[in-house]
């Protein structure tokens, strides 16, 4: 009797046993299922949010309206540019997280947010917001360089800028030596100069003003300070004329000695050789006559040329004459 009694017992404690273990297994899965379930919710839910600001965006770009004045490949460049600054990393990984890719939720981890867009995003979204605000030629300088995307942006709060009502800006750092300075500056950049903004057309005076104050070590020649100068006597129209230009007027007008040579390696290595600092007409490569100018003082122990160009990005560079010499027009030497 004790026996029946035991296995009876034993019995109970077995199925209560397994009952507990059943409920406590339903009770992890519910537990894992919610979980999993809350989680994909998350990624679903940033890859919503994910993609319809991408949505919001492009259809941003392709809605833009041609601005009167404006070509349609410029508008179009400027489009393409747009929409390849957009990253779309972060919509491919949360798309692969809510497919379950093990990987792509590892990487996200325990972030509530995903990765914010490039700053390029955000500035491309000022322009295009308010597109008719700008010039042409002034967003093929964001076209062409990027990184003056910024410059271009600010246009219309800069654009009534009057350096004759305000204090011309003067350069710092050390006049001994070439300092590298840029025509799309904000200091002088906005500025109406000749038929545009000095920003586009201001490549011969800023290259005035690196020679200039390097020479004369002074540093009151800053781009603004010929960007007053030239339109005295004409020449922020035409930087080059006709038996003048405005690089024998400055010479003349501040005390530089200044010789201008045929546009061949030779005089540019000459020049180079005998301590003078050499300004180049460089041919537009698009074909375009929009000629740059740029400021070459040096030749390294390799014989290549040092580049200061006013209309890079570039603070200098080092190239080969032989890779710029089918392009040199005209060559200025200056010396004291």
């Amino acid at each position: 009797m004790k026996q029946v009694k035991k296995v009876k017992r034993n019995r109970k404690i077995l199925f209560t046993v397994v009952i507990v273990a059943i409920i406590i297994c339903a009770a992890a899965i519910g537990y894992l299922w919610f979980a999993n379930q809350s989680r994909d919710n998350k990624y679903q839910s940033t890859l919503d949010t994910l993609e319809q600001q991408y949505t919001d965006y492009t259809t941003l770009v392709e809605n833009t309206a041609l601005p009167e004045g404006w070509s349609k490949s410029t508008l179009s460049a400027l489009k393409e540019k747009a929409l390849n600054a957009y990253d779309v990393s972060e919509i491919t990984l949360y798309q692969n997280a809510v497919d379950g890719d093990v990987e792509a939720q590892k990487k996200i981890g325990n972030s509530e947010t995903a990765k914010s867009q490039p700053e390029t995003v955000t500035v491309y979204t000022q322009i295009l917001k308010n597109l008719n605000a700008y010039p042409e030629n002034l967003a093929k300088l964001a076209i062409n360089d990027e990184s003056l995307l910024a410059f271009v942006a600010d246009y219309p709060n800069q654009k009534d800028k009057n350096l004759a009502e305000t204090e011309v800006p003067v350069l710092e750092g050390d006049m001994t030596l070439i300092n590298s300075l840029k025509a799309a500056d904000p200091r002088w950049g906005y500025l109406p100069f000749g038929n545009s903004l000095f920003a586009q057309s201001g490549a011969p005076e800023t290259a005035l003003s690196m020679v200039f104050s390097y020479l004369l070590e002074d540093p009151k020649y800053s781009p603004a300070y010929f960007a007053l100068w030239a339109p005295e006597f004409g020449y922020d129209i035409e930087p080059v004329k006709e038996n003048d230009n405005i690089f024998g007027g400055a010479s003349y007008a501040f005390g530089v000695n200044y010789t201008p040579l045929p546009g061949y390696e030779a005089y540019v290595n000459d020049s180079l050789s005998q301590g003078s600092v050499v300004i180049a007409e460089l041919a537009a490569q698009d074909g375009s006559d929009n000629n740059n100018f740029v400021v070459i003082p040096m030749a390294d122990e390799n014989g290549n040329w040092v580049i200061y160009d006013p209309l890079s990005s570039e603070l200098k560079k080092t190239v080969s004459p032989d890779d710029i010499k089918e392009q040199l027009v005209n060559v200025y030497a200056f010396w004291r």
